[in-house]
């Protein structure tokens, strides 16, 4: 029955997303004749519907599945980290924030797209929708910096840094999945 309901509903999303196309002075067919605003930058596009071959995922296996896939941001994060305490070269730092950057983007992408137990759900929404969101304008506006010292006063300053620095989604997210610390 829940397959069937699943089914229907998709089926219905998929229908509701066609449309009529409005004809212009021009002539030409356009897009629907609703004005849509444009996504901010920062926008996070959620899926619309959960397919019906997809189950919500146990506690343990979503405990495997997270710590796969924040493994490599938080190892492009720690290299980041040591180049800017060992004050390696300022150009190793920048590939480390850019190597950063794009593993928080692919969790982002992979995280959204699992069927996350209810009590992990919200966190991971949160985490990607404001704590990536800040870490990554935060990581950005570093490595835009041409000196550590540089990069040290848009830590301690950059709004989004210091919101990226005082976040909890991660740390519920580990402690509700049973995991340590981090």
């Amino acid at each position: 029955m829940k397959v069937f309901i699943a089914a229907a509903l998709v089926a219905l999303l998929l229908a509701g997303c066609t449309s009529h196309r409005t004809r212009t002075s021009a002539g030409n067919t356009g897009s629907p004749a609703v004005t849509q605003s444009p996504p901010s930058a920062t926008a996070v596009v959620m899926p619309s519907a959960t397919p019906a071959h997809m189950v919500r995922l146990s506690r343990e296996q979503a405990a495997r599945l997270y710590i796969r896939l924040v493994d490599p941001f938080n190892r492009a994060s720690e290299a980041a980290g040591l180049a800017k305490s060992y004050r390696l070269r300022i150009s190793q730092f920048r590939a480390d924030g850019r190597a950063y950057i794009a593993g928080v983007k692919a969790f982002d992408r992979k995280a959204l797209a699992v069927l996350w137990p209810q009590n992990i759900e919200p966190y991971i929404e949160a985490m990607v929708s404001t704590d990536h969101v800040a870490a990554i304008k935060c990581v950005r506006a570093e490595i835009r910096q041409r000196t550590y010292a540089g990069v040290d006063s848009v830590a301690k300053s950059n709004s989004n840094c210091q919101a990226q620095a005082n976040a909890s989604n991660a740390t519920m997210i580990r402690a509700r999945l049973g995991l340590p610390p981090k």
